[in-house]
């Protein structure tokens, strides 16, 4: 009927103002995909059968698949992944699509905004060396692992605004000590009632980086706001 609606800058229901932005969903697609193409038989990858023409599936896929069954695949989102805060965004790009020809027996269609990514490169020419030649030069260029150590430092918080308070005082008391950057929003960046935000540390000496990290979290209060690292 052609009805639009304005996004609304507080929720409806519980009256909050944190509205964020979701994906179409693969429910909504298998929807679509089922209008779209009503004389075909459209299931999600745990509910395929037999006579199934189109398969749906998120990384789960991998689990329920181990051989080449599809005679055309089309990899949606992988730009997602490149938008995360992590230097092994690539490799995890890398490793699905190829799992993805692998399940493949004729073409695989991947939608990007990006097609010049040496990731992608990689996987148009079926050159595996492509792909960690650059990623090795890239990881040894940036002094990330092998060829260096990263740490992040996860705040969290039931109110946004201490969240992000606890996060600047801690990266204030970093920043002159290492590498530091941020702090960023996480992704997601609100979950189970808490905000969460990040700092990314480079070092190339794992145990400094570790006594660095513990000399700043010693004088951190964490009555408001908890605090997380992983270092690799």
């Amino acid at each position: 009927c052609g009805y639009s609606q304005n996004i609304a800058s507080v929720c409806p229901k519980c009256g909050k103002s944190y509205i964020k932005m979701k994906g179409i969903g693969i429910e909504r697609l298998k929807n679509i995909l089922s209008l779209d193409f009503s004389a075909a038989k459209v299931s999600l990858a745990e509910e395929a059968q037999s006579d199934t023409n189109i398969v749906l599936g998120t990384q789960k896929i991998f689990n329920i698949f181990h051989k080449p069954l599809f005679d055309v695949s089309f990899a949606l989102g992988v730009d997602y992944i490149f938008s995360r805060i992590d230097y092994e965004t690539s490799f995890l790009s890398y490793m699905f699509l190829e799992k993805l020809r692998s399940l493949t027996k004729d073409k695989m269609y991947i939608f990007t905004h990006n097609p010049g990514h040496y990731v992608f490169r990689a996987i148009k020419a079926g050159e595996e060396n492509l792909f960690y030649q650059k990623e090795e030069y890239l990881r040894k260029k940036l002094s990330f692992f092998p060829y260096g150590h990263i740490a992040k430092i996860i705040v969290r918080s039931r109110r946004e605004n201490t969240a992000f308070k606890k996060s600047g005082e801690l990266f204030s008391s970093l920043e002159n000590k290492v590498t530091a950057y941020g702090p960023f929003k996480e992704s997601p960046y609100k979950l189970r009632g808490y905000y969460y935000y990040s700092i990314i540390i480079k070092q190339k000496d794992g145990r400094l980086l570790r006594e660095k990290i513990t000399q700043s979290l010693h004088g951190f209060k964490k009555s408001s706001a908890k605090v997380a690292f992983i270092i690799r």
